[in-house]
């Protein structure tokens, strides 16, 4: 798959995904809640279309929705806090 660099995982360089599955659990990297992330983003949604904001907005509303981070085993211990 990819070039062998000489490097040790997890020793010497450590992988981090973006986006895992929480059944991933091997792996490093940021669980992403997608059910919250999808049920949010229909509230949003619905939320602007009941107070008829069409279109882009001059100030659009952010929302944050945390994620997890296992550590795996493709990090070093130390290095994920």
């Amino acid at each position: 798959m990819g070039k062998n660099l000489g490097y040790r995982v997890p020793d010497e360089i450590g992988i981090g995904f973006l986006s895992l599955h929480p059944e991933e659990f091997n792996f490093s990297g940021a669980i992403q809640n997608c059910e919250v992330i999808g049920a949010t983003a229909v509230d949003v949604m619905t939320e602007e279309m009941n107070h008829n904001h069409l279109g882009v907005q001059n100030f659009p509303k952010l929302v944050y929705i945390e994620s997890s981070w296992p550590s795996g085993s493709v990090t070093h211990p130390s290095w994920s806090g």
